[in-house]
């Protein structure tokens, strides 16, 4: 079933529970997109910071700065809290479909894209 827009009508139909669960799904998914361009920064400012030293990562590290794993240690804050966030937007969605919002393209796409049954009927 194809899933019908969020457009300004659609969203003016929409219970206060129904809404203020897509305004809670709108909140966490702009804190993942903020930690996920922090995320990008970090990994650029590295990358950067490595050749502009003449550093580079290397199978057999000698120094820290030169493991090939540094990206990890350096974002790794950012990585648990988008787990965290991840696992709210699942709970959202579940909430969603439980409120009848599985009938909205945005939620069928991210239903899919969470792995979340989109359906009551699915579980």
């Amino acid at each position: 079933m194809a899933g019908i827009a969020l457009t300004d009508d659609e969203i003016a139909r929409l219970s206060e529970e129904q809404l203020a669960s897509l305004e809670e799904l709108g909140i966490v998914a702009a804190k993942k997109l903020k930690l996920t361009g922090l995320l990008d920064e970090m990994s650029q400012v590295t990358t950067v910071s490595q050749k502009q030293m003449g550093f580079s990562k290397k199978a057999v590290p000698t120094a820290l700065h030169e493991d090939p794993e540094i990206q990890q240690l350096l974002t790794i804050k950012v990585r648990y809290k988008m787990g965290n966030l991840n696992e709210q937007i699942k709970r959202i969605l579940r909430r969603c479909v439980e409120l009848g919002l599985d009938k909205y393209a945005i939620i069928q796409r991210q239903c899919a894209n969470y792995n979340v049954p989109c359906s009551t009927t699915e579980s």
